[in-house]
């Protein structure tokens, strides 16, 4: 029987709040999934002379658009940007209908090859299935996205039930950003199914069937109004948002033009968006309209859409440029994308220890990419300081001369003894200085890479705008000791935490310049659209001569680890010349990895990359000498000065189901309707359910956990939205107080119980539900999210933080820390702990 082997839950956010400063953190160049949040989605926010609000979208396809595939299941279609074109012009079509002409596409950004994984807003996929979004309103936020199949089992009457029409599919989509974008639910009937009180917003047999988008897709294109509902209707929409037993308040149109706050409480909850919908401008001051007001369905050319797509840009980008299909302008604009435009802003108020840091880690950013030889790949690169240094005129870097000048000049950058640090004024200063331009229709994204200290806050605003200007914030937060002085939050400001994230960028935080550095190495590699799944980490203290590290791990078939592992091993640059590094494959032999057989050795940043080509046949036809067991393994030649790390990676692009881990934290905002929720979206093209799936919270000023080996649960249940949908949950109301922490998840598959489930948010839920597929692997993935809870927010506990660790001692080897930095003994005390160390000792069979 399948041996199952514990999960070693040492991952990278854990490690670097406990890790000791004698064992280097763990570095992550990849993308942790955080859907529907990339920085290219957006709306105008604001609507012109004709009332009309524009829409910004991403879209990926899990194939190469410029060398297109045929359609997995009709050999006389070709997968082309013709192809894509004609779903994105239906999906214009139905969008402008929907919103009755207030809503319209006016760039779509199309990306080849799975890009960007899920975090994008719809995801076209050359399988058959089920389309489906990820809950309610999901747009802008971490953890949701749309997923939308080529082949489906509801196609329209007398088509191939497994090939559907572009312009069906199109409105296969419309209907899914129902959903996903607007934050309505169903209007049609499920049969077989009873009315669920746990989970409102499923619809049911004894439904009404409604003459819209929301039920019939194929049919009708308009949004329900309030002239659809009558006291006796009854549908998922209606149960979700009706504001009275009488259907007071249950249309579509009813609830567009309504203040978010002002939902019912089942819309508000976890049974609803959240919190999250949006009142878009479009349907500020506006009345419900009558039925006979709507635009209808019509065919291009005819007057009720006249105009829908006026505005709209097709945007495809893939590693051979990108492609601009203007709808009313000229023939494609090819040619290669804008580089992009970085500009490092150093917070010059940092503690002395942590301002040198700081200038570390600009240092070695610029080093690291001073080495890219392709100049097109190469990102400009400019670098600034606040409180402004009197002088500084920064400019962009366009070659590697450039960068070089730009890692010499910051040695003259002075920390600043006195003035404040805020990101709104360097904001809008690199906007004015460097930034004057946004990149308009292009696929690339700028960003500032802020390096300040935990805790930092910035203007509420700051995030639209930065969005508006097509601007990602990566900020760095170092971690200060307890003796450090308390910067007090300016009047309407948010942790950058919590800003960072909605502007498509990301929020860290790090002890040092070596972890500082790694993590916008992994922000630098999500903005770029690369997707590596963390399987496994693993650390070891130092070693001693003839010493062995050793981590093993379980690989599953390369449908879901894909084609490709990444096996890394990160370590003290010192001890580059003293380690030799190997792996055990799945037949039992050990392999020294060197240059001539495919190790990338890089000895200035400490790192060892290994690509492991994954062949291992599925379950049912594997032999016993095939058992998916892999063993990584370092070994001393002498007495290092340092401990190393290893980690193991899931290449998205070569899987063609891959798995991911996304994990998202909602409330804890002095503003949030809800209390604060962890949640996890376990899952390929179609959620799994009945996973094991485990989360550990340390509070990141200290070290210290707070909350150790909790099950998340996909139950529908509390703070659950929906059952069996693979999101997992896990409801932080009154359990912490006001304070910055980090979440850590495990999930697991557990062999032949765990399944693939139908129980999704359908295209049309009128036809048969698709069977859950039994998984007979184990899958493993991991994630973090640093989250920051505010006091007086709605489930933050009133109460303060405890003190803080007296500070320590940090350094040793070649690996420093900031004073007051926490130890090993820690990371020890929270992977030890009684009940998840017998959890991750678990085996099978």
């Amino acid at each position: 029987m399948r041996r199952t082997l514990a999960p070693m839950m040492t991952l990278k956010k854990l490690s670097a709040s406990l890790m000791a400063a004698s064992l280097l953190t763990l570095a992550t160049p990849l993308s942790l999934t955080h859907a529907a949040n990339h920085p290219l989605s957006k709306t105008s926010n604001a609507v012109n002379e004709e009332g009309v609000e524009f829409v910004d979208l991403t879209v990926n396809v899990d194939w190469d658009f410029v060398n297109p595939p045929l359609h997995f299941n009709a050999p006389g279609i070709t997968l082309n940007k013709d192809y894509i074109r004609a779903q994105i012009n239906q999906l214009s079509r139905s969008l402008f209908v929907m919103t009755n002409g207030k809503q319209k596409l006016r760039n779509v950004y199309v990306f080849s090859n799975k890009q960007y994984g899920e975090n994008v807003d719809i995801q076209l996929i050359n399988k058959e299935g089920r389309s489906y979004a990820t809950g309610f309103s999901g747009f802008g936020f971490e953890g949701f996205s749309t997923y939308n199949f080529l082949g489906m089992n509801n196609a329209p009457s007398g088509q191939d039930p497994e090939v559907s029409t572009e312009a069906f599919l199109g409105q296969v989509v419309a209907h899914e950003l129902g959903h996903y974008f607007l934050g309505l639910a169903d209007e049609y009937v499920e049969a077989g199914k009873a009315v669920d009180p746990a989970n409102p917003g499923s619809p049911a047999s004894t439904d009404t069937a409604l003459n819209t988008i929301m039920n019939n897709h194929e049919t009708f294109a308009r949004l329900s109004t309030a002239a659809d509902y009558g006291a006796e209707t009854q549908t998922a929409q209606g149960r979700v948002y009706r504001l009275s037993s009488n259907n007071q308040g249950a249309s579509a149109w009813e609830t567009l033009i309504r203040n978010p706050a002002l939902d019912s409480e089942v819309a508000r909850g976890d049974a609803g968006h959240n919190g999250r919908r949006q009142w878009f401008a479009a349907f500020k001051n506006l009345s419900v309209p009558a039925v006979a007001d709507l635009k209808t369905n019509a065919s291009d050319g005819q007057a009720q859409i006249q105009g829908h797509a006026s505005d709209l840009s097709i945007i495809f980008k893939s590693d051979a440029g990108q492609e601009i299909h203007n709808t009313n302008g000229p023939l494609p604009e090819q040619g290669p994308a804008p580089r992009q435009r970085k500009v490092i802003v150093i917070d010059r108020t940092l503690p002395e220890s942590a301002f040198n840091e700081a200038i570390a880690t600009a240092k070695a950013m610029l080093t690291r990419e001073a080495a890219v030889t392709d100049v097109q790949k190469q990102a400009r690169y400019a670098v600034t300081a606040f409180p402004i240094v009197s002088g500084n005129a920064p400019t962009f870097s366009d070659d590697s001369d450039g960068i070089n000048a730009r890692i010499t000049a910051l040695s003259g950058i002075t920390r600043a003894t006195s003035g404040s640090f805020d990101i709104g004024v360097a904001f809008n200063a690199v906007r004015n200085s460097l930034l004057t331009t946004p990149l308009a229709s292009s696929a690339t994204t700028d960003s500032l890479e802020v390096l300040t200290r935990q805790g930092a806050t910035a203007p509420a605003t700051l995030a639209q705008t930065a969005k508006d200007n097509k601007v990602a914030l990566n900020v760095v937060g170092f971690r200060l000791p307890a003796s450090a002085p308390v910067v007090a939050p300016a009047a309407d400001t948010v942790p950058l935490a919590t800003l960072a994230p909605k502007t498509g960028g990301d929020f860290n935080t790090a002890k040092n310049a070596q972890e500082a550095t790694r993590e916008m190495a992994k922000a630098a590699a999500a903005q770029a659209g690369e997707v590596l799944n963390l399987i496994d980490v693993d650390s070891h203290p130092a070693l001693g001569a003839g010493g062995l590290a050793i981590t093993t791990f379980i690989l599953s078939p390369k449908e879901y680890d894909g084609e490709k592992v990444v096996l890394k091993w990160f370590f003290d640059p010192e001890d580059a010349n003293k380690l030799t590094f190997s792996i055990r494959n799945k037949n039992g032999v050990f392999v020294t990895l060197t240059s001539q057989n495919g190790l990338t050795l890089d000895t200035q940043n400490g790192e060892a990359t290994y690509v492991m080509t994954n062949d291992l046949a599925p379950a049912a036809t594997r032999s016993p000498m095939e058992f998916a067991e892999i063993v990584m393994r370092a070994q001393a030649s002498s007495t290092t000065v340092d401990g190393l790390d290893m980690e193991v990676y899931s290449d998205a692009s070569t899987a063609t189901n891959p798995i991911s881990l996304g994990a998202s934290v909602v409330g804890g905002a002095s503003d949030s309707l809800t209390v604060p929720v962890i949640t996890a979206r376990f899952g390929g093209s179609t959620p799994i359910k009945g996973g094991d799936v485990k989360v550990s919270i340390v509070r990141t000023s200290d070290g210290t956990t707070v909350l150790e080996g909790l099950s998340m649960q996909d139950n529908g249940a509390g703070a659950d939205e929906r059952a069996n949908d693979g999101v997992y949950t896990l409801s932080l109301d009154g359990r912490l107080p006001a304070g910055d922490y980090a979440a850590v998840i495990v999930a697991l598959t557990i062999p032949d119980t765990s399944k693939f489930s139908s129980n999704v948010i359908r295209a049309n839920g009128s036809l048969p539900a698709r069977a859950d597929v039994i998984i007979e692997d184990e899958i493993q993935r991991l994630a973090d999210v640093e989250f920051t809870l505010l006091e007086g927010a709605k489930g933050v506990v009133a109460a303060a933080v405890p003190a803080a660790a007296q500070p320590s001692s940090g350094g040793g080897g070649g690996c420093t820390a900031l004073p007051g930095q926490t130890d090993a003994s820690l990371l020890a005390l929270v992977l030890g702990a009684a009940g998840f160390a017998a959890w991750r000792r678990r085996k099978q069979g």
